[in-house]
C-alpha cells in the first residue's frame, strides 16, 4: 500500500533498519526469507520501502534477525504507525466502474444523513444519464457503460427515501462545467433544480466570487459522522478514522454556512441556464 509522501523517510528508515540488522546477523535475503517463511522478493520490498510490512512481518523478522529488545520496542512502534496510516488512507473501490456504483451503493444505504461537496462537476446522485455518459466516454466502452448507467440510477433512488436526508454543497463551478451541448447542460441543471425540491434534499450554491473560509482542494462525501470518500481519477480513497471524518465535517459546516440554499440556490442555478441559452 502507497502511503502519503509525508510518510516516505519513515517507511525508508525501516525498510533500511530491517536491512542492516539482516546483514549484521549474517543472513542473504533468501535465507532470512527461508527462516521467515516470508518470500524473498517480500523482503527486498520491505527492504527497499516499496511495501509497508504489516507489524506480525516486522516482528518476525526481528526475532529471525535477534534484535535487541530496545531496537525491537523501537521498530514495532515504526511499523505499527505505517500500518495503521495505510489502513486508514486506502483505495476501496476496485474491479471497474459498475462495481464500485455498486460498492458505494451498499454504504450509502447505510447511511442516514449525507453530505456531499463538489467543486468540479455535478454529484453522481444528482446526474441526469445523458450527463454520465459523457463523462464514461473516454473510459468506458459500450457495454461496461449501460451496466454504469444502471447502477447510477438505482443508487439515485435513495433519494426518494423520505428517511433519509441528502446535503449537497455545490460551487457555481461546478455546474457551469458542461462535458457537452449547453442543451444537455440546461437539462442537467433542471434535473438538480427538481431534485432540490424533495423534502429531504438540500442543495446549497457558493456564487463566483464569494470569499470563502478555507479553499478546499478537493470534492468529498461525508455518510453520517464514520466515513469521508474522496473521489480520485482511478479510485475512491476513503479516511474512517474520527480526526479525518471530524476535519470534513467542520469544513463541510463553514462551506455550507455561507452557501445560498433552498429558493436562493434554485434562482442560482436557474440563471446559470438561462445564460445558457442566450448564449
Amino acid at each position: 500500500m502507497e502511503l502519503p509522501e509525508r510518510y516516505t523517510p519513515q517507511r525508508r528508515d525501516l525498510g533500511a533498519r530491517l536491512r542492516a540488522l539482516r546483514a549484521a546477523a549474517s543472513l542473504t535475503g533468501t535465507q532470512a526469507a527461508e527462516r521467515s517463511g516470508m518470500s524473498q522478493p517480500k523482503i527486498s520490498k520491505i527492504e527497499n520501502a516499496v511495501l509497508v510490512p504489516s507489524v506480525a512481518d516486522v516482528a518476525t523478522l526481528l526475532g529471525v534477525y535477534g534484535a535487541r529488545r530496545a531496537e525491537r520496542e523501537e521498530l514495532l512502534e515504526l511499523a505499527g504507525i505505517l500500518h495503521a496510516t495505510s489502513r486508514r488512507v486506502r483505495a476501496v473501490v476496485r474491479g471497474g466502474a459498475a462495481l464500485a456504483q455498486r460498492q458505494i451503493g451498499k454504504v450509502e444505504a447505510e447511511t442516514a444523513l449525507m453530505r456531499v461537496f463538489e467543486l468540479a462537476w455535478i454529484p453522481p446522485l444528482l446526474q441526469t444519464p445523458e450527463y454520465l455518459r459523457l463523462i464514461l466516454a473516454a473510459s468506458s466502452p459500450g457495454d461496461a457503460m449501460a451496466h454504469v448507467v444502471a447502477a447510477r440510477e438505482d443508487r439515485q433512488q435513495a433519494l426518494y427515501d423520505p428517511e433519509r436526508r441528502f446535503h449537497f454543497v455545490l460551487t457555481e463551478s461546478a455546474l457551469r462545467v458542461r462535458p457537452g451541448s449547453r442543451a444537455l447542460q440546461r437539462v442537467q441543471l433542471e434535473r438538480v433544480s427538481a431534485l432540490s425540491r424533495l423534502p429531504n434534499v438540500r442543495v446549497a450554491v457558493i456564487p463566483e466570487n464569494t470569499q470563502v473560509p478555507e479553499v478546499p482542494l478537493h470534492g468529498f462525501t461525508i455518510y453520517d459522522e464514520r466515513l469521508v470518500t474522496v473521489d480520485l481519477e482511478t479510485s475512491t480513497v476513503t479516511f474512517t478514522e474520527e480526526r479525518d471524518v471530524h476535519r470534513y465535517l467542520d469544513l463541510y459546516d463553514r462551506l455550507e454556512k455561507d452557501a445560498p440554499s433552498t429558493d436562493d440556490a434554485r434562482g442560482h442555478i436557474a440563471r446559470i441556464a438561462a445564460s445558457l441559452s442566450a448564449a
